[in-house]
C-alpha cells in the first residue's frame, strides 16, 4: 500500500480539524476555547433546549416566507388596493347581454331617411347630345336655283335624377336574420335638358345658282329654331335604351350613398337597391 502524500496527510488533518470544530460548536464551546476562559459548558437539557429552539425558529422562517410568497400573489392578481374582477366574455353571454344585436330597424331606416332628406334629387346620369338640323329658304317662285340651305349643329346635355324625398319607411326593408338592407328607390325621370347655345356650329350655307347673300333669321325665326331643336333633343332622351342605362346608374350610385351610412350602424349589414315598379320613367324636361 502506497505510502500518504504529505499534502493527503495535512487535508485528513483541515478536515478531522473541521469536524472537531462542529462537534465543540455542538456541544457550546466556543471555538474550544470554553476551558480556558473557564466557563462552564452546558448541560445536555440547555443543548435540547437551543436545538428545539433553532428547530422552532427555521420553521417559523420558513411558515413565514411560505405566507409572504401567497400575500404576494393575491396582491399581484387582485391589485395593489382591491380585489381585481376579471370577466370572461363567452359568444353566448355576448348573444344574451345584446352586445352585438344592440340596433333595430328604425336605426338604419333614421339613417337612410336622413341621408334622403339632404340629396333628395339625386343626379345619376348626364348624356350629351348632338343635333344636326338644316335650316333652307326658298327663292324666288321656289326655284332651287334662288334657294339657300345652311346646316347647323347644337349641342345639348340631358339630366337624370331620382327623386330621393320619396323614400319613406315602406320603401326600407331590414332582414335582421340574413343582415340585409333593402332600399326601393323610384326609377330614373329626364329631370331637365341644358342646351349649350355657346358650342353650336353654323356651317357655310349652300346657295342657288341665282341665290345671293346668306340667310338671315328674325329672332322669332331663331327661337322656333332652337325650341326645335331642344325638342329634337327630347326625343332622342326619352328612348327607353336611355332611361335604362340611367337606372343602372341610379342602382349603383344609390348604393354607393347609402352603404357608409348602414356601416356607421353596423358594419354586417349589406344595402341591396330595387326599383318601386309602382313608378315610372317620368320626364319633367320641357
Amino acid at each position: 500500500m502506497a505510502r500518504k502524500t504529505e499534502e493527503e496527510k495535512a487535508r485528513e488533518r483541515l478536515i478531522e480539524e473541521a469536524r472537531q470544530q462542529i462537534r465543540e460548536e455542538l456541544e457550546g464551546k466556543t471555538s474550544g476555547k470554553s476551558g480556558r476562559t473557564g466557563k462552564k459548558p452546558k448541560s445536555r437539557r440547555s443543548l435540547k433546549l437551543d436545538k428545539r429552539v433553532i428547530f422552532g425558529s427555521m420553521l417559523l422562517g420558513f411558515i413565514i416566507g411560505i405566507a409572504f410568497i401567497i400575500l404576494i400573489g393575491n396582491i399581484s392578481a387582485n391589485g395593489l388596493f382591491g380585489k381585481k374582477e376579471i370577466n370572461i366574455t363567452t359568444p353566448d353571454s355576448v348573444l344574451d347581454t345584446g352586445i352585438v344585436n344592440n340596433y333595430t330597424a328604425a336605426d338604419f331606416e333614421n339613417a337612410i331617411l336622413g341621408e334622403a332628406m339632404q340629396k333628395q334629387e339625386l343626379i345619376v346620369m348626364e348624356q350629351y347630345l348632338k343635333i344636326p338640323t338644316t335650316l333652307s329658304k326658298a327663292g324666288l317662285f321656289n326655284f332651287p336655283i334662288f334657294s339657300q340651305m345652311k346646316n347647323v349643329v347644337y349641342y345639348g346635355t340631358g339630366v337624370y335624377t331620382i327623386d330621393l324625398s320619396k323614400l319613406d319607411t315602406d320603401s326600407i326593408d331590414v332582414d335582421m336574420e340574413n343582415y340585409i338592407v333593402s332600399i326601393s328607390i323610384p326609377h330614373s325621370c329626364l329631370q331637365y335638358i341644358n342646351p349649350d347655345i355657346n358650342k353650336t356650329e353654323f356651317e357655310d350655307t349652300e346657295k342657288g345658282f341665282l341665290s345671293f347673300g346668306d340667310i338671315k333669321l328674325t329672332t322669332e325665326e331663331q327661337n322656333q329654331v332652337e325650341q326645335a331643336a331642344m325638342n329634337m333633343m327630347r326625343d332622342r332622351l326619352i328612348q327607353n335604351e336611355l332611361f335604362t342605362k340611367a337606372d343602372n346608374f341610379a342602382s349603383n350610385n344609390v348604393w354607393q350613398l347609402f352603404q357608409p351610412i348602414i356601416n356607421t350602424v353596423s358594419p354586417d349589414f349589406s344595402v341591396v337597391v330595387m326599383f318601386d315598379e309602382t313608378t315610372n320613367h317620368e320626364v319633367t324636361a320641357k
